[in-house]
């Protein structure tokens, strides 16, 4: 797929998961950008990640290992994108706003977080 130019004026969570999905081709970037906790069950952007295919999943109905490559991570406030498990160490790793981690995918903790699913 060839890169498309995003512009966002906001630098946060939200925005960088929006560009991501614009420039992967789940969005179309006409969509509108949505702040963290419009990503929550009924939230304004649900809608939009259905019709882009994910599935929603309470935190109490998946694990770690469940998690694939892609999915979204959302809590009340923050969003995140699954990057992989390492079963070796036990650590979850995501990809977020740049500003908040030193490094990309950024190590988690087991933080209970709801998952958009594809």
């Amino acid at each position: 797929m060839k890169g498309k130019t995003i512009v966002t004026n906001r630098r946060d969570c939200s925005s960088y998961l929006w560009a991501c999905l614009v420039q992967s081709g789940h969005f179309d970037v006409s969509t509108v950008k949505y702040t963290s906790s419009s990503y929550l069950p009924g939230g304004d952007a649900t809608e939009a990640m259905e019709e882009a295919g994910f599935t929603w999943y309470p935190s109490s109905e998946i694990t770690a290992e469940d998690l694939q490559a892609g999915d979204v991570l959302v809590r009340n406030g923050h969003v995140e994108i699954f990057s992989h498990f390492d079963k070796e160490t036990n650590k979850e790793y995501a990809y977020t706003w740049g500003a908040v981690y030193k490094k990309e995918p950024a190590e988690k903790f087991h933080t209970k977080y709801n998952i958009w699913n594809r």
